[in-house]
């Protein structure tokens, strides 16, 4: 079996972009929420798909550019809706 290796920060990047993209069912489709949901990856635990180490330093990084990406995506939704 091969060994998993520790992803790299683009694919710590992708992961939190995605989490905030299926994380409310009102940015997406109700069946991608229900999903992620499901496999725990919109836990705020949840710092990859699969339960291996992450670079901490990635992590962070990650975690700072979910939360701006939320933040922005609030403020769009906002304008939209007024």
């Amino acid at each position: 079996m091969k060994k998993r290796h520790s992803p790299g920060l683009k694919d710590v990047l992708a992961f939190h972009f995605q989490k905030v993209s299926f994380g409310k069912p009102e940015y997406t489709a109700p069946a991608d929420y229900a999903y992620w949901k499901e496999k725990g990856w919109l836990d705020p635990k949840a710092k990859y798909y699969v339960d291996i180490p992450v670079n901490p330093v990635y992590n962070v990084i990650g975690w700072i550019s979910e939360q701006m990406l939320r933040r922005k995506m609030r403020k769009d939704l906002a304008e939209i809706g007024s």
